[in-house]
């Protein structure tokens, strides 16, 4: 929860929209969710990953754009990586094409143009999963890899090279990392409200992820009464042989 990165994901990731209700507008706000938590652990003799966007899993087709669009919603997702001791080239550290943000999807990844992120102990990138963003944050349509290890196993405890990444995407998009199946219920409840909504277990506005109709909280916390749905309609849920009955009006 490090302040910069939330407001870099509630910047940048927020989609605000507005829809028709029959003759109403009806205003919604859909806040950044988790995408996915990793460490990795470079060891020696670790080979390369392929240079690749993390917005690959979304089917995310780029078009060649000359800069980087402001407020196009070009971006599905934002990474934070953060070095447990000092990266350099010799210990694994990223690699990323400068650029590569603006290139189109068909265009294929050069090495010769790949240069390294390398970072101190506790210091930190960023990557959307669309376009670069301010100096030392690097974005997940950046094409980027964890590089190869070639430091010998002799220092291996002192040059072990450690990346804490988290990724956040949009609120309306699937995680990629099932954090639902991932994380105990018992888990979730001990956890921030803050830390909670983030992994999804609140809505996406105006009214995606809900539970029997209701706000996916009540599986948290069953003691929340009433529910609203996008129209302003007052919900009453039945379950009646697995299925939802939906009763409108008075209960």
């Amino acid at each position: 929860m490090h302040p910069l990165y939330q407001a870099v994901c509630e910047k940048i990731l927020t989609t605000k929209n507005w829809f028709w209700s029959g003759h109403k507008k009806t205003y919604a706000t859909s806040k950044p969710q988790i995408m996915n938590s990793v460490c990795f652990s470079i060891r020696p003799g670790a080979t390369a990953q392929p240079l690749h966007r993390d917005d690959w899993c979304y089917h995310v087709v780029a078009q060649r754009a000359d800069k980087y669009p402001d407020g196009l919603q070009r971006d599905t997702g934002i990474g934070f990586f953060v070095a447990a001791k000092r990266s350099t080239i010799q210990n694994g550290a990223t690699r990323f094409i400068p650029g590569s943000h603006l290139w189109e999807h068909e265009r294929e990844p050069d090495d010769d143009l790949a240069v390294h992120t390398e970072l101190g102990k506790g210091s930190h990138h960023v990557i959307t999963a669309e376009g670069e963003i301010p100096p030392k944050m690097k974005n997940g349509q950046l094409l980027h890899d964890k590089v190869c290890r070639t430091t010998r196993p002799s220092v291996f405890r002192t040059f072990l090279l450690t990346y804490c990444k988290s990724l956040l995407h949009r609120g309306w998009l699937r995680q990629e990392e099932n954090h639902y199946l991932n994380m105990g219920l018992e888990k979730v409840k001990t956890l921030p409200r803050a830390l909670q909504d983030i992994c999804g277990y609140t809505l996406s506005e105006p009214f995606l992820g809900w539970v029997n109709s209701n706000n996916p909280r009540v599986v948290l916390d069953p003691s929340i009464k009433g529910n609203k749905d996008m129209h302003g309609t007052d919900r009453v849920v039945m379950s009646l042989s697995s299925r939802n009955v939906i009763i409108q009006g008075e209960s």
